[in-house]
């Protein structure tokens, strides 16, 4: 029943990283799977996938306030 987000791996080569988004998505963690491998559902759509755990990031953030944080990310 965690929140995580999940961080950018890949970034642009013509923009500068510190002007793009580090975080790109919101997860709520389901289940541990295996060692280091957690299923997930995204915020959002909804969808279920498992993903490593050195790509997400633990946050305290309620389900609206992650929600406004993606609202203003998007805007």
């Amino acid at each position: 029943g965690q929140f995580v987000w999940r961080k950018r791996q890949l970034f642009g080569i013509n923009v500068n990283r510190k002007l793009q988004y580090k975080i790109i998505e919101a997860y709520e963690i389901l289940g541990r799977v295996a060692t280091g491998l957690y299923r997930v559902k995204n915020v959002e759509s909804g969808a279920v996938s498992i993903l490593p755990i050195d790509q997400l990031i633990r946050t305290r953030l309620s389900l609206d306030e992650i929600r406004s944080v993606l609202s203003k990310l998007r805007t």
